[in-house]
């Protein structure tokens, strides 16, 4: 049974919490874009080449282990968010995420593609990093309704 009382209220809250954090975790993302350099070996000495010359795959590499260096997985973002894992496939940065949300409703709202880019394309460091050509993959669990969904967001998606 639905209760109108504080409940609605305190989930809306979660969300905003929630997004907030994720927000947060994509600023970090730009910063590592941004000011990583990544030496390059010669046959006499190291030389820094500036990071966004490296191939794509391999800034998606090292933005993944920057993340996993600096946020302790699982990474609880609100009371109903998880962050359960960051990969990187390619030049996508995939993001697992467990959500507890009861009601399918509002846990399909919190997993729209509307909702996320809403946070990413807001934010400037983000755009950044797709206008490098890197992708984000959130795939959303809920074992509470045992649903699971699946967002890409591109460069494209921003514009």
């Amino acid at each position: 049974m639905y209760n109108d009382g504080p409940t609605p209220i305190l989930s809306k809250k979660k969300i905003i919490i929630g997004a907030i954090s994720f927000v947060l975790l994509m600023i970090i993302v730009g910063f590592i874009i941004q000011t990583q350099q990544t030496p390059k070996e010669s046959s006499n000495k190291a030389t820094p080449i500036s990071y966004s010359q490296t191939p794509r795959d391999e800034r998606v590499a090292n933005i993944v282990n920057q993340i996993k260096e600096s946020v302790i997985l699982p990474h609880k973002l609100n009371d109903i968010t998880t962050l359960e894992d960051i990969t990187a496939n390619g030049d996508t940065v995939k993001y697992s995420l467990t959500v507890t949300e009861q009601d399918i409703t509002k846990f399909r709202d919190i997993s729209s593609k509307a909702y996320v880019l809403k946070n990413i394309c807001s934010n400037n460091d983000t755009k950044a990093t797709l206008g490098y050509g890197i992708k984000f993959e959130f795939m959303y669990n809920n074992p509470v309704i045992q649903e699971q969904r699946v967002v890409l967001i591109e460069g494209k998606d921003c514009e």
